[in-house]
């Protein structure tokens, strides 16, 4: 029994996300005409492969199968089995106590990669809004956060998926 949640960005990672593209992509014409062509090729040299990077990155689905969970991405899933997830739990971002992003992308395309919690150390978060958050606590402690548009759904299919696995 394969079941699809989708992860829908609100509208702050919308605006994120537009603003920084739109905000940095005129930099380099810019520069064209102030500092030359080298300068130019390389800021979007640098732009256009990390606007590229984290659009794939992004989480766009999560499938709850018969043994495992995966995070849709273009590229780079993340994938858990079942049987390695200790606890599931619905939590508010506030409580996460995010100090610092490590390796994360911070609204642009979601809140996603490793971000270091007051309150659990190391937690890898892949989010596409900051609402409807699970968070997951595997059987190793490490600590995975979703965003599913519908909590109530996949929290009821996980529970009915760790019980058949339980059997």
């Amino acid at each position: 029994m394969k079941q699809i949640f989708t992860a829908e960005m609100d509208n702050s990672v919308k605006l994120i996300t537009t603003i920084i593209h739109f905000g940095l992509l005129p930099i380099p014409f810019f520069l064209y005409y102030s500092a030359g062509a080298f300068e130019t090729f390389l800021m979007l040299a640098l732009i256009v492969p990390l606007f590229l990077l984290t659009y794939l990155l992004r989480p766009f689905q999560y499938v709850l199968d018969t043994d495992k969970l995966v995070v849709r991405k273009n590229i780079l899933p993340k994938t858990i089995n079942l049987t390695d997830i200790k606890m599931m739990s619905t939590v508010e971002y506030k409580d996460l106590k995010i100090r610092l992003r490590l390796y994360a992308s911070g609204g642009v395309w979601g809140w996603f990669g490793y971000f270091l919690s007051a309150e659990y150390g190391n937690v890898l978060l892949q989010c596409t809004t900051k609402k409807n958050l699970i968070l997951i606590t595997t059987k190793d402690d490490k600590y995975i956060v979703l965003s599913p548009a519908d909590v109530k759904g996949f929290c009821e299919t996980f529970e009915k998926l760790k019980r058949a696995t339980k059997k």
